[in-house]
């Protein structure tokens, strides 16, 4: 799931990259900067990166410990 959820970031923050809103023509809204964010941006990226390897990590040590 963590995998999953990581990849998703990782498409939305590409798209935003291209600047798929403009590219398809559709219009900034409050809705669509809900749901696609409002630009790139390489924090983003790390921040993501970084919450996916703290949520692995965590795991591990949870299983580690229920043995």
């Amino acid at each position: 799931m963590a995998i999953f959820v990581l990849l998703l970031a990782y498409f939305i923050e590409f798209l935003q990259y291209l600047k798929i809103l403009k590219i398809l023509g559709i219009p900034r809204s409050t809705f669509t900067t809900m749901v696609l964010g409002s630009s790139f941006d390489w924090g983003d990226i790390v921040a993501y990166t970084l919450a996916f390897l703290s949520i692995i990590g965590i795991a591990k040590v949870f299983n580690n410990k229920a043995c």
